[in-house]
């Protein structure tokens, strides 16, 4: 049931993705100093990966270094939300 719920709201979420993940990159970098800036960085290069593309010049880079951060994605988001529960308290 749970699992129902969450596959649900992973989907509709997808459709935010380049969205929230340009909102990451710039929480990321004002706050690139502190560990949950570096992390929010991170999570924004994964989520925009597919759009990096369109930038000139540094799409091509930005797209190489977001694919193989993809390859560390679960372990990124375990950490991203351990550091945001631990952000919360």
């Amino acid at each position: 049931m749970l699992g129902g719920v969450l596959e649900k709201a992973g989907k509709f979420l997808g459709g935010f993705q380049v969205i929230i993940g340009i909102i990451m990159m710039i929480l990321g970098l004002l706050g690139i100093f502190s560990l949950q800036g570096i992390v929010a960085f991170l999570v924004g290069v994964i989520l925009l990966t597919g759009a990096f593309h369109v930038v000139p010049g540094l799409g091509v880079y930005l797209e190489k270094f977001g694919t193989w951060l993809g390859g560390f994605q679960t372990i990124i988001g375990v950490v991203a939300i351990i550091i945001g529960i631990l952000g919360l308290l």
